[in-house]
């Protein structure tokens, strides 16, 4: 697309190839893991860049990511990570509550990586009161070019908890939400599971940025729904204006590192757990 823009700008048009052929050698892996979790018995789902790229954009290709993230029920975490290996990936051991990561090197000398997740946010962190039904969200699960992705409630859901727990570290984090919002969503539904899982504020974010910037089609009574207080609606937006959303490696800041998943904990209550949970983060990171 910016080649198209701004032609004749060199490079964009190779890029835009390359960005291509990794893009489907990505999703003929993806497919492959799907298959072989599928085999052992196993329900999955492809979440995050896969989801994305495979059903909200009008080719694979615009939505870059880096890594297969797949989501599976906690209970089937050892035979999941058998399968994985069973198909050449390798790990080292990690700590990690919540996820561990994959490698497999390719042929084309490209590697490939999956990230095997069974909880999609920490419980020992700032996003510690956010309960993500991971069981539900698979037995929810739609095919997208025969790959298992939410549905898109549960995709939209799930953007807002990665856009919030990766300190909205890319700009296409909100093109996301533009794109999920352009398909038929059920938003009674949709609220309702923000307010389950603890993430209306999250929701909001993602929702407030894309509709500014974007033009994304959010109901009023969505944003109305969603909206935290006054204060903390001016302390976020002076995080997201885009002037601060466009400057390189903004994300490592303390204000985006934490303050930003300070104040996108929905209540005060549920604050507490993320109090609460200080010190098993402290020990995790000690050791």
């Amino acid at each position: 697309l910016a080649h198209r823009a701004l032609n004749p700008v060199p490079g964009l048009r190779e890029a835009a190839f390359v960005q291509q052929a990794c893009t489907r050698a990505q999703l003929r892996v993806a497919a492959e893991v799907a298959g072989a979790l599928a085999s052992a018995g196993l329900r999955a789902v492809f979440v995050k860049g896969v989801a994305m790229a495979l059903s909200v954009y009008p080719a694979a290709a615009l939505r870059p990511f880096g890594d297969l993230d797949v989501l599976v029920d906690p209970q089937d975490r050892r035979r999941a990570d058998q399968a994985l290996r069973d198909m050449g990936f390798v790990t080292a051991p990690t700590d990690n509550p919540m996820e561990v990561d994959y490698h497999r090197s390719s042929p084309g000398g490209m590697d490939m990586c999956v990230d095997l997740h069974w909880d999609f946010t920490g419980r020992d962190g700032l996003q510690a009161s956010v309960r993500v039904p991971v069981t539900d969200v698979i037995a929810r699960a739609r095919s997208a070019g025969g790959i298992p992705v939410p549905s898109f409630e549960d995709d939209l859901l799930l953007a807002a908890a990665n856009l919030v727990r990766s300190a909205a570290d890319r700009l296409i984090l909100f093109v996301d939400f533009a794109r999920l919002c352009a398909h038929p969503l059920d938003w009674p539904v949709t609220l309702e599971r923000a307010r389950a899982w603890g993430l209306k504020c999250s929701l909001w974010v993602g929702l407030d940025v894309a509709r500014s910037l974007l033009a994304a089609p959010v109901p009023p009574f969505v944003l109305e729904e969603l909206a935290p207080p006054p204060w903390r609606r001016r302390w976020i937006r002076r995080l997201t204006v885009p002037a601060e959303l466009c400057r390189a490696d903004r994300e490592q800041e303390p204000r985006y590192r934490y303050l930003l998943k300070a104040l996108c904990v929905d209540s005060c209550r549920e604050l507490l757990d993320v109090v609460a949970a200080g010190p098993a983060r402290l020990r995790r990171a000690l050791g």
